[in-house]
């Protein structure tokens, strides 16, 4: 079963080209290893929240990255999955462990181990926050 995970981050608009480039540079990174964990990331550009949280609904988890927590529209989308009891990872390791709890098999494992490295080697350093 392909799971799909929102990705819940601070919008890029506004941000200088460098900041900008930071930060699609770790999306893709994200979606690859959500790729990796048969898994697909959502990552809405909506200005429409209400739609948002709609997508939010409709997933089996979120994913935090970046600055997340400085921006509102982000928190709001985090409680909502909160409310709702969605799982809300911070770091691709929680969620790879949370799924493979899930699905309990050695070719996810697999994957996960895979997926890690690749996260590992492009430099992202999740923070150290639980929710």
């Amino acid at each position: 079963m392909i799971r799909m995970v929102y990705l819940a981050g601070p919008v890029l608009s506004g941000r200088t080209e460098q900041e900008l480039q930071d930060g699609l540079e770790e999306v893709v990174s994200l979606h690859r290893a959500l790729h990796d964990l048969n898994a697909v990331g959502i990552r809405p550009v909506l200005p429409w929240l209400d739609g948002r949280v709609e997508l939010v609904s409709r997933s089996d988890a979120v994913l935090t990255y970046g600055d997340w927590f400085d921006a509102p529209e982000v928190r709001h989308e985090v409680g909502a999955a909160l409310a709702m009891g969605k799982p809300v990872f911070d770091d691709v390791h929680a969620l790879a462990q949370w799924m493979a709890g899930l699905r309990g098999d050695d070719e996810t494992r697999g994957r996960i181990s895979k997926s890690l490295s690749e996260v590992r080697r492009s430099g992202r350093r999740p923070p150290d926050r639980h929710h």
